[in-house]
């Protein structure tokens, strides 16, 4: 995945949701993306609908459990061992 390539995913299982979250947000190669940056986001806007499962949760009111990550140009931990952090610019 190139940097700024987003990889987004979606479940109708709360634990496998809360698993890729946090798989996600422990990795050093991905930062996640806001909900006020998804709403313009025309792929995120569909997930819930895009499949055939999809549309039988959301016929269903079900729940679904999205997150959308960002490919970072390099690990995080690049950033700390510069002594740079989230807030920081990069040099």
């Amino acid at each position: 995945m190139a940097p700024g390539g987003m990889l987004y995913t979606i479940t109708d299982v709360k634990e496998l949701g809360e698993w890729m979250r946090a798989k996600l947000t422990a990795h050093p190669m991905f930062e996640p993306v806001s909900d006020e940056e998804l709403e313009n986001d025309p792929a995120a806007n569909v997930l819930t609908d895009a499949t055939e499962e999809g549309q039988k949760v959301a016929r269903n009111k079900g729940n679904t459990w999205r997150a959308v990550f960002r490919r970072l140009p390099e690990p995080r931990w690049s950033n700390l061992e510069k002594g740079l952090t989230a807030d920081a610019p990069k040099p």
